[in-house]
């Protein structure tokens, strides 16, 4: 929603603790991700392409077990596919006012913007794939249009093993590695199992759903991730789906928890779907001064991919130093959004 979104800077402060570690090759993995591609089309066919959704997001304690309700926005998405644009009305507690607010997401580059005290727009902040492809991939996550296509209920399946990947290349002194892919049952129905062991001995495990082409089910990590980094006790988030109009489930919400040790759930956030439907965008829905007043910036060359060498230490070098930075600001901030 805005530069300093929480769901964002959560994604950052998670992020982190992969930045200190590299994934070991693994044929669970390369198998997962060979299978997974054959089914990514059709999933973005369903999920992403000319699409009007609207979701609304409430918020709880994002680095603590709170429980405690801090806010809740509603987020209107236009999509083309390879594209979409955001207006949003966040509600925050204790705050009288709204924020207004908006984004436009390309897959290379994105604008985050907020109406101003004078009427229209101002840009809070852009970015250009050469240099903040990270950022471009937290606006993505951060407006739930990628739950179906995510890995745990954040970054987009490719990317987050895209990341794996480039640490691995990146020869960082220790790994996370995928210790399973496999055909379970999950609640009475097939599913597919991805589990992944980080360097802190942490084991987030995904679920997805085979009859759907994949798309993302539940995760549970079996430890609790705070400010001060792992605590015992678990996470976890279910998507759930109904019937759609089209012939496969769409959307209905998602729901995710702190789970204390002796088995309490804390809500996290709960996202729910209130509109899913086909739409057929036009030129003017992305153009970026019609909608919001503001000029788009020049094209710039766009970055190499995530692989390995030299790029992929650079970019995970400023990934740790990005995200180091941001928890080292995070409770001012926090207390001031608050």
């Amino acid at each position: 929603m805005t530069k300093h979104d929480p769901r964002a800077i959560a994604l950052a402060a998670f992020v982190a603790l992969f930045a200190l570690s590299e994934p070991a090759p693994a044929s669970e993995e390369s198998d997962f991700l060979a299978e997974y591609a054959k089914h990514e089309p059709q999933l973005y066919e369903q999920y992403v392409k000319n699409r009007r959704i609207k979701v609304e997001v409430t918020g709880y304690g994002k680095f603590e077990p709170t429980g405690v309700r801090e806010g809740q926005a509603e987020d209107t998405i236009i999509t083309r596919g390879d594209a979409f644009r955001t207006n949003s009305v966040v509600r925050r507690v204790n705050e009288s006012k709204p924020l207004v607010a908006g984004a436009m997401w390309f897959d290379d580059e994105a604008y985050s913007l907020s109406r101003a005290d004078t009427g229209g727009y101002k840009l809070e902040e852009h970015y250009p794939e050469a240099t903040r492809r990270h950022q471009i991939e937290d606006t993505a996550s951060r407006f739930k249009l990628f739950l179906p296509l995510s890995f745990a209920g954040g970054y987009r399946v490719t990317y987050y093993f895209a990341m794996m990947d480039s640490l691995r290349n990146g020869k960082q002194p220790r790994h996370s590695e995928v210790k399973a892919f496999e055909s379970v049952v999950l609640h009475g129905r097939p599913a597919i199992r991805v589990a992944v062991v980080d360097s802190h001995g942490a084991t987030t495990t995904s679920y997805f759903d085979p009859q759907n082409h994949y798309a993302f089910l539940e995760y549970e990590r079996d430890k609790l991730f705070t400010l001060k980094g792992y605590k015992d006790g678990k996470m976890a988030g279910v998507m759930t789906y109904v019937d759609g109009p089209e012939g496969f489930p769409i959307p209905k919400e998602y729901k995710e928890w702190f789970i204390l040790p002796g088995g309490k759930r804390v809500p996290r956030e709960e996202v729910v779907f209130t509109e899913f439907e086909r739409y057929t965008p036009t030129d003017d829905d992305f153009d970026l001064e019609k909608q919001f007043g503001i000029k788009p910036f020049p094209k710039v060359p766009k970055a190499p991919k995530l692989s390995g060498g030299r790029w992929g230490r650079w970019f995970w070098i400023a990934a740790g130093v990005l995200a180091l930075t941001t928890l080292a600001i995070i409770a001012l901030r926090w207390r001031r959004r608050s």
